[in-house]
């Protein structure tokens, strides 16, 4: 059985392959346009799934499509939204599902002719972690911004059935908290969230009283937001920008200037203030995610595993410290937990359906270029830019793996690029740029000159397997880069 997943309409546009249970294929959209977190219909990326099927089957034929959300659950919950949002949003927010609905760009491809399959957003989310796991039964959480009115939810996992135990809807959300105090400190991009847990390892002092104002946590699965200190007219309104996904301020200017005493808060210049309230937001993220683990555990004792998506588990440090605490004897997070890996999720769901469904673990399982294309691009590039560089060929790999080692020993930066494209934010080997750690210069050379951005930005430190414990504190496998 062959399933075309899809997400569209919504931030980190994708599509994947999945065949007989296995994702086989999978790319975001973002990759072939250049276009940070598109939340426009991924053309490109079902053109590439297309290609894919006719290129392994011969044709380009498949069974149904299963796109992540549904309209129709949470049906209430939508329809609340009208008395918090007032009608001029309510209205905007109608336009935007019917847009989900029925979408136009099906025909460019004959897709209104195969079965189109609605999965809603966080049973995606937790289907993409439950069918990658290899475990016959576990418990699963999702945490993210919203999708389909829905924040958080708990689910079991028995023998390949799911169910939901537990939902946290509009408009509570971890997500959001995390991403005004994000748009608090200056950082406007949609997705920046990761600078915020970046700039939280140098933060010193526990706002905790600031934090227990905007956010209460009851000890078990629930969380509340004090919505006097959030935008009511903006809250959880993405604003589609040319396919950009962008929002307005969530939070409300005025409270958050007298909660934290500071008016304007500018990212370009970071002070001792903005790592104090990514600290303070970190920390408390982090507790209320442990707390809600913690609690999952004593209700659901006859569970050992778990299992994690949503888009906060990108949050590498959280995560890091729910692998340390051990507090279920195994986890697995799907390596991309966001919205970009939602396709994977809904195919997943349907496509478990058949028979002989199949675990890969494999996330390099995008596009690929042979080495006739690569030098075809460069001598066009060449031309174009007037580029000089020097082309050397290598026939044997030892002698390629010997020459970048010694320029890498030497302090010089290499950009790494083979085989498949990587599936999700992680940069794994296949797309990276490789430098050495030992060198302290090199991480403001790369920050600054190379990708363009703050210095307070990290790097993930890659080793062989067997070599782990001579610089980490770690235990098992950790090849995804999902936890600090």
């Amino acid at each position: 059985m062959i399933t075309l997943g899809i997400n569209s309409k919504h931030s980190n546009a994708s599509a994947c392959v999945v065949i007989d249970g296995a994702v086989k294929f999978a790319i975001e959209e973002e990759r072939l346009i250049r276009v940070k977190n598109y939340n426009g219909f991924p053309i490109h990326s079902i053109n590439a799934c297309l290609d894919y099927i006719k290129k392994t089957s011969g044709n380009s034929e498949y069974d149904n499509i299963a796109v992540n959300f549904n309209p129709f659950f949470n049906l209430s919950y939508k329809i609340n939204k009208f008395l918090f949002l007032g009608f001029k949003n309510y209205i905007l927010t109608i336009k935007n599902l019917f847009q989900k609905i029925f979408i136009k760009e099906f025909n460019y491809f004959n897709l209104k002719k195969k079965k189109i399959i609605y999965i809603n957003h966080h049973l995606s989310h937790i289907s993409s972690s439950f069918y990658n796991s290899n475990f016959d039964n576990a418990i699963g959480l999702t945490i993210d911004g919203f999708g389909d009115n829905m924040s958080l939810g708990i689910y079991s996992f028995d023998h390949n059935k799911i169910k939901l135990l537990h939902k946290i809807c509009f408009p509570e959300s971890l997500g959001i908290f995390y991403q005004s105090i994000t748009q608090y400190l200056g950082f406007r991009d949609y997705g920046d969230e990761y600078k915020v847990m970046g700039l939280a390892a140098f933060g010193k002092k526990y706002l905790s009283k600031e934090m227990d104002t905007l956010i209460k946590y009851d000890g078990k699965f629930n969380f509340k937001l004090n919505l006097n200190f959030f935008n009511k007219k903006t809250f959880g309104m993405q604003v589609t920008t040319v396919g950009y996904p962008y929002f307005k301020n969530l939070f409300n200017e005025k409270k958050f200037s007298s909660l934290f005493k500071r008016k304007k808060v500018d990212s370009k210049k970071i002070t001792d203030f903005h790592k104090n309230i990514a600290y303070s937001a970190q920390k408390k993220f982090s507790e209320i995610v442990l707390g809600i683990i913690s609690s999952l555990k004593k209700e659901y004792n006859n569970y050992n595993n778990l299992c994690l998506s949503g888009g906060c588990f990108f949050n590498s440090d959280t995560v890091g410290q729910i692998i340390e605490k051990k507090i279920f004897s195994n986890i697995y997070i799907y390596p991309n937990p966001g919205d970009g890996g939602g396709s994977a999720g809904a195919a997943l769901y349907v496509n478990n359906k058949s028979k002989n469904s199949q675990i890969n673990k494999n996330i390099f399982i995008g596009p690929s270029f042979s080495n006739k294309e690569v030098i075809r691009d460069y001598l066009k590039f060449k031309k174009q830019f007037n580029y000089s560089y020097d082309v050397n060929y290598f026939k044997d790999y030892n002698e390629l793996y010997s020459f970048v080692a010694n320029k890498i020993s030497k302090g010089k930066i290499v950009a790494w690029f083979q085989d498949e494209m990587e599936w999700g934010q992680r940069a794994l080997g296949n797309r990276s740029i490789l430098a050495d750690p030992r060198k302290k210069e090199i991480i403001k050379k790369i920050n600054i000159k190379i990708k363009k951005r703050e210095e307070f930005r990290p790097f993930a430190g890659s080793v062989l397997d067997e070599y782990k414990k001579e610089f980490f504190n770690i235990e098992g496998e950790s090849p995804f880069m999902m936890g600090v």
